[in-house]
């Protein structure tokens, strides 16, 4: 799986990557559902993805 921020190779069972640390998955928080981290839409249940908030 390519990091979508640095571009880094990581092995697909990798939850950040291994270079830079960016989220190389998205968690819906619907329905616990794990979409590639360029998803907008869950693509289990439909809801947004986009509607995720950092934390502080």
């Amino acid at each position: 799986m390519k990091c979508p921020h640095c571009q880094t190779e990581n092995s697909e069972t990798r939850k950040f990557c291994r270079e830079c640390g960016a989220k190389l998955i998205n968690i819906c928080p619907q329905c616990g559902t794990e979409n590639p981290p360029e998803d907008k839409f869950c693509g289990e249940c439909g809801q947004s993805l986009t509607e995720l908030t950092a934390t502080p």
